[in-house]
């Protein structure tokens, strides 16, 4: 009986954790100038462009067009490394 019992519960849990959460509201507007300036990046999961990087900056100005030029440096290797900049455009 006790064996039945735990099985039971574990079935149960099982399933309520297979519930899904609601669909996430998507903003109707964003403010895209209270964004633009200089982040300074404090913590992340690096991709293979950002391993070994130290005091990253990433600088966001929003074009006449709408898109966004983005400037992203930083030191390679280590604080005094040498310093690499990449200018993506985003755009929303």
């Amino acid at each position: 009986m006790h064996t039945s019992s735990l099985i039971a519960c574990g079935l149960l849990g099982s399933l309520l954790g297979c519930s899904s959460p609601p669909p996430i509201q998507t903003a109707s507007e964003v403010d895209l100038e209270r964004f633009m300036g200089d982040w300074y990046v404090i913590a992340n999961i690096p991709t293979f462009i950002e391993t070994e990087a130290f005091n990253a900056v990433e600088s966001y100005r929003l074009n006449d067009d709408g898109t966004i030029a983005t400037t992203f440096t930083f030191r390679q290797g280590g604080f005094e490394g040498q310093q690499k900049i990449y200018r993506p455009t985003g755009f929303v």
